[in-house]
């Protein structure tokens, strides 16, 4: 098992390939969440995750479609020694 700590702020999403099939970029990712209504590019994370979920639905897809949107808080950096470590 491995563990990392992501680098810089943002969000991070975590999803099951229901949702990566319909949006595999990053990009494609960034701009859907920008462009949803209900997160309006600056919504919370759950508004952020029920829009890429609701996204892949309507799109077709029908099978575990789930997905986790974490913010990512400035100053999160990694502990020295940690890549790696379980």
């Amino acid at each position: 098992m491995r563990s990392g700590r992501p680098a810089v702020p943002g969000r991070l999403l975590l999803c099951t390939d229901g949702l990566w099939r319909y949006l595999p970029a990053a990009e494609a990712l960034r701009d859907r969440l920008a462009a949803a209504p209900a997160s309006g590019g600056g919504g919370g994370p759950l508004d952020g995750a029920r829009s890429l979920v609701g996204y892949a639905l309507d799109a077709g897809g029908h099978d575990n479609v789930t997905a986790l949107l974490l913010p990512v808080p400035a100053g999160v950096a990694p502990r020295a020694g940690s890549a790696g470590e379980v």
